[in-house]
């Protein structure tokens, strides 16, 4: 089953989930809980009212109380996650498809309209083709606000790169309406995130401020999330659900300096990382502080996208779980986990 990071999963107790990675377990779907049946919601779609769920714990809370059978023991990243059992599956929606969709309409609403506009910029100035675009979030699902922002999809490690390098000149044409977010603007973002982030305004703003994916086309918020095409990761061993095991050994505190950034702007983002400073260090079991010391770190790895856009020779400062990693082959090395608990940070 070809499903990955950006689609969506509808399923048959009507939750919605958005898909993590690119490989999944057999017979199961890693995906987290974003909508769910709620009264109080304020969002409706087929006559029911949706709450949209922010809070990774909130996620799991409310799958441990009310529908356990969407966590799973896994034994290949050794902890529960969240992932749907394939015949839970509803429907799944596709990024790329939902913009061929709005694409063939005759009749387009305020925001579709603002969509190809925006889109158009990217096929027009990056040369990139629509087919390699996507539009995800609440109004593929049809669970849409008024003032919902674009969350856009470019699929493709060459069209990625293309489109990054391409925003600069997109912010500073005077003809286009895309900008950049101001500091006022920012302010509200880290307000809004602020219940799920552990960092100062401070030295959130001095991170997100050189961020390109985000900002506003006319008065609508946009993020930009790269996704790797099928063809980029065929054959890479990272991809292949199974091939690495992992397991949580402890928690770090560290700053160190980017070495690799190839991965910077993707979902998951990686980073390779050497000149290891560790500020606070907690070791689970039976491997100690010296262990860890001496084998280093040597990369850290998020799932989310607010921890993309770190580049290379900057020096990052990280806060998350330190996993053993282990390959079929042998291979074996630690890296930082970082956005799986709301102590987690990244910026430089």
């Amino acid at each position: 089953m070809y499903i990955r990071e950006g689609d969506f999963i509808e399923t048959k107790d009507n939750l919605f989930f958005d898909v993590k990675g690119y490989d999944h377990p057999r017979n199961r779907i890693i995906a987290f809980l974003r909508y769910y049946p709620d009264r109080r919601g304020d969002r409706i779609k087929n006559y029911q009212k949706y709450q949209k769920v922010y809070s990774l714990n909130k996620r799991y809370d409310i799958l441990k109380t009310q529908f356990p059978h969407y966590l799973y023991k896994d034994e290949t990243i050794n902890q529960i996650i969240q992932a749907i059992p394939i015949n839970y599956i509803k429907k799944i929606y596709y990024p790329h498809e939902y913009l061929e969709r709005i694409l063939k309409k005759k009749k387009t609403n305020d925001y579709e309209k603002q969509v190809l506009e925006f889109v158009s910029f990217f096929i027009k100035y990056v040369k990139i083709f629509v087919y390699d675009i996507g539009v995800s979030g609440s109004p593929m699902i049809g669970l849409n606000k008024y003032d919902s922002d674009i969350d856009l999809i470019i699929y493709g490690k060459n069209n990625a790169l293309k489109v990054y390098n391409a925003l600069d000149m997109l912010f500073d044409a005077k003809d286009i309406p895309i900008t950049r977010y101001t500091e006022n603007e920012l302010k509200g973002l880290y307000d809004f995130k602020s219940k799920d982030t552990d960092i100062s305004w401070e030295k959130f703003y001095e991170f997100e401020k050189k961020k390109k994916t985000q900002g506003k086309f006319k008065d609508t918020d946009f993020f930009i999330r790269f996704v790797k095409a099928w063809d980029d990761i065929e054959g890479d061993n990272r991809f292949k659900y199974g091939y690495f095991s992992y397991k949580t050994i402890g928690k770090a505190t560290i700053e160190a300096k980017i070495t690799n950034d190839d991965e910077f702007c993707f979902t998951p983002c990686c980073y390779e990382i050497n000149n290891i400073k560790y500020k606070d260090i907690k070791i689970f079991g039976e491997k100690s502080q010296r262990d860890i010391e001496k084998v280093k770190i040597n990369e850290i790895v998020s799932y989310r996208g607010r921890f993309t856009e770190a580049r290379k020779n900057e020096i990052v400062h990280a806060r998350g779980n330190i996993e053993l990693v282990k390959g079929k082959n042998k291979e074996e090395y630690l890296r930082l986990i970082v956005g799986n608990e709301k102590e987690d940070f990244l910026y430089t």
